[in-house]
């Protein structure tokens, strides 16, 4: 059996959109915007942890 551990983690800094009359929005640590992230958000912090057991011809990836 093998099992291969893999994590990732992102940050954040700033994420600025400058609309199109010269005003600013900060979106970095929000939910917006919709359209820029297909509405998956921005959090300023983002990780995942997976596992991957492989026996044989089989292998299971749980991630977190």
């Amino acid at each position: 059996m093998r099992w291969i551990s893999t994590e990732r983690a992102t940050y954040v800094r700033r994420f600025n959109l400058a609309t199109p009359d010269g005003q600013v929005q900060h979106y970095a640590g929000t939910i917006g915007p919709y359209r820029a992230v297909s509405a998956s958000g921005t959090p300023r912090w983002r990780a995942n942890w997976s596992n991957t057991f492989i026996y044989k011809d089989l292998s299971v990836t749980p991630t977190v």
